[in-house]
């Protein structure tokens, strides 16, 4: 009888042991994290990064959950989000449909870009409005603090490329080593040069812009790029015409390539 019951209570750990082994063999998690953004993928997937260090995978990938998590109205994440009015990354911002918010789990296609956000508070930080918090930008208005884009492709780049839109489905690659450098002058500067490290950290994060109307700017991401399109221009113009001086290429490279 001792026997038997030994023999029972071993039975019983081996098929413990056995059904938690099979249960981390079959749930095996990847995790990605950009700037400030993480996502937790189901298995291993095939995965790389973009000339500006963007992430893709290669899939359809099983996303299980984006970290800060969704709630239902803040902290959102959008699928190819097209040019218009509609968003569902806040539902402060006007045109909020949280229809076309990402519930996760959710699988995702190839030729499709999971664009997930981080929501600024409620309390303002700065300013004297109740919407305005401190960022890498100065006090801004922005309701989005921080976005990231994960693109999943077919299969994987044959050479080193730049980001696919987010927006969209057409995904095509273009690879770094079609940059006409000749076509880019070289030009003495009539003063002291502007630091390009400056400009490189203003393009460094995905610029989220595709909303149309005025509050538009407001799903602008406080930490990835200026609220007003005052700014934005001159960002734009600095770092083009800073691209035009005579640094070395070497030196221009992480500016043109973001």
């Amino acid at each position: 009888m001792r026997k038997s019951l030994k023999w029972l209570f071993l039975s019983k750990h081996f098929l413990l042991l056995i059904t938690i082994a099979c249960s981390t063999a079959g749930w095996a998690e990847t995790q990605i994290s950009r700037h400030g953004i993480t996502w937790t993928l189901e298995g291993s997937p095939t995965m790389g990064q973009f000339a500006n260090g963007d992430y893709w995978v290669i899939g359809p990938v099983n996303v299980l959950s984006a970290s800060p998590a969704p709630t239902g109205s803040r902290n959102g994440s959008m699928i190819n989000p097209m040019p218009g009015k509609d968003q569902a990354f806040d539902a402060r911002v006007n045109d909020f449909v949280s229809s076309q918010g990402v519930v996760f789990p959710r699988v995702i296609q190839p030729d499709e870009s999971l664009v997930s956000t981080e929501s600024n508070p409620n309390e303002n930080e700065c300013g004297s409005t109740s919407t305005s918090w401190e960022s890498y930008f100065g006090c801004t208005r922005s309701i989005l603090k921080r976005g990231a884009v994960l693109t999943v492709l077919k299969s994987s780049p044959t050479e080193e490329s730049f980001r696919p839109p987010y927006c969209g489905t057409d995904k095509s690659l273009t690879p770094i080593s079609e940059i006409q450098w000749d076509l880019l002058p070289s030009l003495p500067a009539p003063f002291g040069k502007p630091s390009l490290s400056n400009y490189e950290r203003t393009f460094e994060r995905v610029w989220i812009d595709h909303k149309t109307g005025w509050d538009g700017a407001y799903l602008h991401p406080s930490e990835n790029m200026h609220n007003y399109g005052r700014e934005i221009s001159l960002d734009t113009g600095i770092a083009s015409l800073v691209l035009m001086l005579d640094y070395p290429q070497e030196q221009k490279e992480t500016l043109l390539i973001r």
